[in-house]
């Protein structure tokens, strides 16, 4: 989009033993373009992935790993917004906010038994990428 800056956010948790609903939703102004999530199963389970301009949605199975990410876009100076995982968390689900060059900018953890959080990083300009830069961080996510 013209004028906007572009970063990863990617999610990712270790050892899921249930099925879990994921949505991650940025705050108005932030838009979510595309992008990609793996999970290594452990049960065959319904899974699902929805990418929209303001929500991610995730079905995860029971996965050894879970691991992945959205490209954001936007023209505001912070990145905010909330995690919400259902039931709770039995490990943690973390974060991660990249920018240029795929040059993290701050984490957020879920904690095991939670079901929500906020996350919010302040952002410039100078440290959001190119749109090709945040794919590359989401694939190399993907590609764990």
């Amino acid at each position: 989009m013209i004028g906007d800056t572009y970063y990863s956010l990617t999610i990712s948790a270790s050892g899921t033993t249930q099925s879990h609903y994921c949505s991650i939703q940025p705050d108005p102004s932030i838009t979510f373009l595309q992008g990609g999530f793996s999970f290594a199963v452990t049960e065959a389970k319904p899974t699902s992935v929805t990418i929209y301009p303001q929500v991610a949605q995730l079905q995860i199975p029971p996965s050894s790993i879970v691991a992945g990410g959205v490209t954001v876009a936007t023209k505001l100076t912070t990145i905010a917004g909330g995690l919400i995982v259902s039931p709770a968390a039995e490990v943690p689900f973390t974060l991660t906010l990249y920018g240029i060059g795929g040059e993290e900018i701050g984490s957020k953890t879920l904690e095991p038994g939670a079901t929500q959080m906020y996350f919010g990083w302040d952002v410039s300009p100078a440290n959001g990428g190119s749109l090709d830069d945040a794919l590359n961080v989401i694939k190399a996510a993907v590609g764990k």
